[in-house]
């Protein structure tokens, strides 16, 4: 479970674990180097690392059920490891930076081995590993009043960076024009949809469903390399209702850096400030991303910014509601990794099964489905000669067709998303599920083929 309970075991003293200030800066814009590693200051470092020690002694491991139903009942048994071990990176990455400093990089073509065997549609859906904390806050027990409620929902939108903290050294593949990805959980009561509905500039637009919510956004990344370091700037809106309360959150997400991006002992950090709020009472949870140990803190405030909850913790690790007598009460702890993650390209257990063809959905997946994408499945089975000729062929492939439907004043309309007016923020639009996907499924045909 991620949510503790009001067992006394699911506290530990904080007294001399954890400062609560929250105090620390972010070093938003310079590149992250020794130099400045070593000039952080000491206090906040020792604070950030005692409760990394403290977690070590704290269980927060989360047990997950490894089988799922199928929509027959009959179990489903996912994989635990990827087809083959990661493929290390060939050619020149430094080269390759040094001739576009300073431009948007998700434009530049690159060695098929610098990428990762999931693509961007998948990491939408990669969002969504822990969203029984949206469950928790429609629970009136662990959720009696809004406060409670956009705790949760904030910590689900936290919970989005924790399995990224082994992977700065690949990126995802960047998806075709039309291409989708679906993956409907039964174990975790949620389906999800998302489609490439934009190719310049690349956006990839999602939506997903359960009975306790409602999930949507629409995502363009640009990365850039500044000297030492690569950042990948988000744009987007994600949106969340939870249907119960018909309460509607929304938030953007904050930037990565890739720091001592020419280096083997490179990692990944996030800076800014998490807010999520929600669109009626104007009651916002907002977490601060430190620059040292991975940690946050922040809490939630009413719309006149009085403070009902606090919380620190790690977007790594866990997220703590700070409670009387300085005790902290686990609200959301990461799923520990598998013991071959290095091996698995620093993938978690959830993004390990995220492009397996289990046979339940062999027969219901359209052809646009990612999980067909050929040269992604020759990289993930260690295929990466076969996967590059492959790459360059369906690159072209997509060239042509665009270009042919250029000359002939064709427009490209997404299948199942549209672009309108965002339903909460004002002068903006956005791309929205127009709806038909799961309505169709098993039975969806396309004119032209991807592959």
């Amino acid at each position: 479970m991620t949510a503790s309970t009001k067992d006394d075991d699911s506290f530990y003293d904080a007294e001399d674990g954890f400062s609560l200030s929250g105090e620390d800066e972010i070093n938003s814009g310079d590149d992250v180097d020794e130099a400045e590693d070593s000039s952080e200051d000491s206090e906040s470092i020792n604070d950030a690392q005692d409760l990394n020690n403290k977690m070590n002694e704290y269980d927060v491991v989360i047990k997950r059920n490894m089988n799922s139903k199928t929509e027959s009942g009959k179990p489903v048994e996912r994989r635990t490891k990827l087809p083959a071990k990661t493929v290390p990176n060939a050619g020149s990455f430094l080269s390759i930076i040094r001739k576009n400093i300073g431009k948007d990089l998700s434009r530049i073509s690159m060695p098929v081995t610098f990428n990762e065997p999931i693509n961007l549609l998948q990491k939408l859906c990669e969002e969504l590993e822990y969203s029984e904390l949206l469950k928790n806050a429609c629970d009136e027990t662990l959720s009696p009043t809004q406060y409670e409620r956009l705790m949760y929902v904030g910590a689900f939108a936290l919970s989005a960076y924790a399995g990224t903290i082994h992977r700065a050294v690949k990126k995802p593949f960047n998806p075709l024009l039309g291409e989708t990805y679906e993956n409907i959980r039964e174990d975790k009561g949620f389906r999800f949809i998302s489609e490439k509905v934009s190719h310049h500039p690349p956006i990839m637009a999602c939506y997903a469903e359960s009975d306790d919510f409602i999930f949507f956004q629409d995502n363009n990344i640009k990365t850039k390399y500044w000297g030492n370091s690569m950042e990948c700037i988000n744009n987007g809106i994600v949106h969340l209702i939870l249907k119960k309360y018909n309460e509607h959150y929304t938030w953007e997400k904050v930037n990565s850096v890739i720091c001592k991006a020419m280096y083997a002992n490179r990692y990944l950090e996030y800076r800014g400030e998490l807010k999520v709020t929600e669109a009626t009472s104007g009651d916002y949870f907002n977490l601060k991303f430190q620059s040292s140990k991975n940690g946050v803190s922040g809490g939630v405030f009413t719309s006149k910014k009085k403070q009902m909850i606090q919380l620190v913790g790690n977007w790594d690790k866990v997220l703590f509601k700070v409670e009387p007598q300085n005790k902290l009460e686990s609200i959301w702890s990461a799923n520990t990794f598998p013991p071959n993650f290095e091996d698995q390209y620093g993938f978690g257990q959830f993004t390990v099964e995220l492009n397996e063809i289990t046979p339940d959905i062999k027969d219901k997946l359209p052809p646009t489905d990612t999980r067909f994408r050929p040269d992604q499945r020759l990289y993930e089975d260690g295929k990466a000669d076969e996967a590059s000729s492959e790459k360059e062929r369906l690159e072209q492939r997509q060239r042509e067709y665009l270009k042919e439907r250029e000359l002939k004043g064709i427009p490209w309309k997404p299948r199942w998303f549209e672009y309108k007016d965002d339903p909460i923020v004002r002068g903006v639009k956005t791309y929205q599920y127009k709806g038909g996907y799961f309505e169709q499924r098993g039975n969806i045909t396309v004119d032209h083929t991807l592959w």
